[in-house]
């Protein structure tokens, strides 16, 4: 039977909630409120890919509660499968867009077969779970430098991962120069944190963690593989189409406008 695109939109938006999963969420209605010290917009939006709106009349003023109380902005995450009614909306509050975003799909064997001319160079170490070194590698090869707040909120978040997962790590050298993590759930496997030291980028290091992630995903009985990548990263995008990934829908943030920003608009 086949499936609607919002019906799969919607699938691979709630797997991909028990991926980041925040360190407070709450529903309303068939949405989930989520909050998280203020750190990515994803663990600190509101996720609305369920097709429909609240029932509850007071749903704005319910949100607007929640994050001004936590110190937060206001912000919806935006999806194919978030209902039209919700974007007339925020055009209508003068919601601004930020970070537009894809995700993309490809089965689990054509991505195998596409990256298995993989240099070798490099020694892949899996671990079900993150430690220290792995995040420290992780957000050093991020760009966060040594940054407490960050390091902390990874660590929480990443603890509270529940689906089967794998952080993996690749050594050339005995340097570690990649990282990645895989969350396999209900024959999908969703990719994140993959990031190559930039020290290394260019050697087709990036199409070997893609591998690496794909052959544990198969261990797992993933059948397909998703992820999301901001629309104007090109290098991750060059690499990820080479991987077999094609773009299946899009997503986006709304951020409510401060009082200062309505202020100039007028």
């Amino acid at each position: 039977m086949s499936v609607s695109h919002e019906a799969l939109v919607n699938h691979i938006e709630t797997l991909a909630l028990n991926t980041w999963p925040p360190s407070n969420q709450v529903p309303l209605g068939d949405w989930f409120l989520r909050a998280s010290e203020g750190i990515t917009k994803r663990a600190n939006s509101i996720w609305t890919s369920s097709g429909t709106m609240p029932s509850n009349p007071q749903w704005y003023e319910a949100a607007e509660q929640f994050y001004r109380t936590l110190g937060l902005p206001l912000r919806f995450q935006i999806s194919d499968a978030t209902s039209p009614e919700l974007a007339a909306l925020l055009d209508a509050k003068r919601y601004a867009i930020e970070v537009p975003s894809s995700v993309m799909t490809v089965p689990t064997r054509e991505a195998l077969r596409l990256t298995e001319n993989i240099h070798g160079l490099c020694t892949a170490h899996f671990q079900p779970n993150h430690d220290d070194d792995w995040l420290t590698q992780f957000i050093i090869m991020e760009g966060h430098g040594n940054d407490p707040a960050k390091k902390q909120f990874y660590n929480a978040l990443f603890q509270r991962i529940q689906p089967p997962a794998c952080f993996v790590t690749l050594y050339l050298n005995r340097q570690p120069v990649a990282v990645g993590t895989a969350v396999a759930e209900e024959g999908w496997a969703g990719f994140l944190n993959v990031v190559v030291h930039r020290d290394y980028r260019g050697q087709g290091i990036g199409k070997e963690l893609v591998h690496q992630l794909a052959s544990w995903s198969d261990g797992q009985h993933a059948d397909h593989l998703y992820l999301q990548v901001i629309d104007d990263n090109e290098p991750a995008w060059r690499l990820y189409r080479k991987a077999g990934f094609t773009p299946l829908y899009t997503y986006h943030y709304r951020i409510q406008p401060s009082a200062n920003d309505l202020e100039q608009e007028e």
